[in-house]
C-alpha cells in the first residue's frame, strides 16, 4: 500500500532526537530501503543496528529487531538538529527528476490542484496515492452516474420515451456494470438519483429550448494531436458539452459539487478548468468562445420560479451574445438560465460581480490561465512538491494526505489570498 509506505517514511523522517524502529521476522526490505532513505549525510545522521535486547523500555522477543537511528554532530562540534527540524519535502531531488520522463501531458485538474497544493499535487497525480475504495456510493461516483445519464439522453437525441423508465435503467445498468457499486443496487441513494437526474435533464431541456445555442459535442475529447500547448506539454481533456451558433462556440462544465466560478478562484489557479478547455476547443475549431460556464447537477432546494441548473460562469457582454444565451430576454428582463438583467440600451448588467466581460477582458482571462498554466508546468518539472496550500477552501479539512504532510506537527500555514479584481489580471500579466 504506497499510502502506508509513504506515512512510515514522513514518520521515520520526523524524529527531533532519535528514533527506535522495532520488526518483527527476517529483516523487511522496505524497512531496509527506508532506513537508506534517511541517511541525510554520513557526517549528521547515523543508522545503526542494535541486537533484541530490553531497549527504552521496550519488551522484544528473539525474533524482533531494533535500529536506532541518533543525531551525531559533525567536525566542527556544531548540532545538526536543525536540518532534521525542517521536515517538509520542497524539492525532489535531481536523481529523482527523472519521475518526470514520460511527463508529456497535462489535465486541468492537475493544474488546479497544484495550485492548491503542490504536495498534494504530487501525490495524487504523480505518485498516484490513492486512499482505500470505498464500497458505499462517493461524491466522485454520483457525479459520474449523473454525467452518464445526460451522455446517452443526448445520444439518443432525447427520444427515450417514458423519463423515469429511462433514467432507472441507465443508473442500474451502470450500478451493474461496477464491481464495486453493484453492492449499492437496493441503497434508497439510488431513489435520489432517480429523482435528481430526472430534474437535472428537465433543466437542461430548460435551458436548449430557451437559447440559440445549439449542442454540437459532448464529452469532446482532445490530447495529443489537436490539444493546447503548454511549454511544450499537450493539454489533455474532455469538454462535458460544446454548444454552437454561427462562428461562436459556448463551453459547458457538468459540475456535482460547488459549481461557482470566481475571479479569485482564477487568479489563484484553483478555476482554471473552464478558460484552458475555452482555449482548447478555440485551437482546434478555429471559433470563438463568448461565453463558459459551470452548470451545477446537485440537489438544492429551490422555488417554483427558480432554475436550480442555470449556468454559472463568464461570458463576453454583448448584446448578440446575450440574447443567443436567453431568447426570450428583452429590456428590463432578468434571465433564469444565465443570470443576467438586460438593461434598457440592451446591455447586462452586473448581476454576479465582474463575469459579464467586455471583450479585452474575456480574451485577457483566457491569456492568464494559459500562462499562470505554463508557470506551473515549469515548476511541476522542476521537482517543486512544497506543503503549501492555499487558504481558499481551507482543503487540509478534508485532505487524504494530511497525516502524511504533517501539516500538524510542523504548524503549516496556508498561503493567504487577496481580494481580486480585473485589475489584479492586469498586474499580474505584469
Amino acid at each position: 500500500n504506497k499510502l502506508g509506505k509513504l506515512r512510515l517514511y514522513n514518520l521515520i523522517l520526523g524524529f527531533e532526537k532519535d528514533l527506535t524502529i522495532t520488526y518483527s521476522g527476517e529483516k523487511s526490505e522496505i524497512i531496509a530501503d527506508l532506513m537508506k532513505k534517511i541517511v541525510i549525510d554520513d557526517k549528521f545522521i547515523e543508522v545503526i543496528p542494535i541486537k533484541a535486547v530490553l531497549e527504552n523500555n521496550i519488551a522484544l522477543s528473539k525474533q524482533d529487531y531494533v535500529e536506532k537511528v541518533y543525531h551525531s554532530k559533525d567536525k566542527d562540534d556544531k548540532d545538526v538538529e536543525s536540518l532534521v527540524e525542517n521536515k517538509n519535502l520542497n524539492q525532489i531531488s535531481k536523481e529523482n527528476l527523472n519521475i518526470f520522463d514520460n511527463f508529456t501531458s497535462v489535465s486541468a485538474s492537475f493544474l488546479e490542484s497544484y495550485f492548491a497544493c503542490p504536495f498534494y499535487s504530487f501525490l495524487m497525480n504523480v505518485l498516484k496515492v490513492k486512499p482505500r475504495e470505498k464500497i458505499e456510493i462517493q461524491s466522485f461516483d454520483i457525479g459520474s452516474i449523473l454525467h452518464n445519464v445526460i451522455d446517452v439522453y443526448y445520444k439518443k437525441n432525447k427520444q427515450v420515451g417514458e423519463i423515469y423508465n429511462f433514467v432507472r435503467d441507465e443508473i442500474y445498468k451502470y450500478i451493474q456494470q461496477n464491481e464495486r457499486l453493484k453492492f449499492n443496487i437496493n441503497s434508497p441513494i439510488i431513489m435520489n438519483l432517480i429523482d435528481e437526474s430526472i430534474r437535472v435533464i428537465q433543466g437542461l431541456d430548460y435551458i436548449d429550448s430557451n437559447s440559440n445555442f445549439v449542442p454540437k459535442y459532448f464529452e469532446k475529447e482532445f490530447n495529443y494531436n489537436s490539444s493546447l500547448k503548454l511549454k511544450n506539454i499537450n493539454l489533455r481533456g474532455k469538454i462535458d458539452r460544446v454548444d454552437e451558433i454561427d462562428n461562436t462556440l459556448r463551453v459547458i462544465d457538468y459540475k456535482s459539487g460547488r459549481a461557482d466560478a470566481s475571479l479569485k478562484e482564477l487568479f489563484y489557479g484553483k478555476k482554471l478548468q473552464l478558460f484552458l478547455y475555452s482555449c482548447a476547443i478555440e485551437e482546434i475549431e478555429k471559433k470563438k468562445v463568448v461565453g463558459s460556464f459551470y452548470l451545477p447537477l446537485h440537489n438544492k432546494y429551490s422555488s417554483d420560479t427558480d432554475n436550480a441548473y442555470a449556468l454559472k460562469g463568464f461570458f463576453f457582454n454583448d448584446e448578440l451574445v446575450v440574447k443567443n444565451m436567453d431568447n426570450r430576454l428583452v429590456p428590463g428582463m432578468k434571465s433564469d438560465i444565465v443570470n443576467i438583467k438586460m438593461s434598457k440600451n440592451g446591455q447586462a448588467n452586473k448581476t454576479i460581480g465582474n463575469k459579464e466581460l467586455e471583450y479585452q477582458d474575456f480574451e485577457r482571462l483566457k491569456s492568464y490561465s494559459k500562462e499562470v498554466s505554463e508557470n506551473a508546468v515549469e515548476e511541476i518539472k522542476s521537482g517543486y512538491i512544497k506543503p503549501s496550500p492555499i487558504d481558499i477552501g481551507k482543503m487540509c479539512e478534508y485532505c487524504p494526505y494530511v497525516h502524511v504532510c504533517m501539516k500538524e506537527c510542523n504548524g503549516l500555514k496556508y498561503r493567504e489570498s487577496k481580494v481580486v479584481n480585473l485589475e489584479s489580471f492586469k498586474r499580474g500579466e505584469e
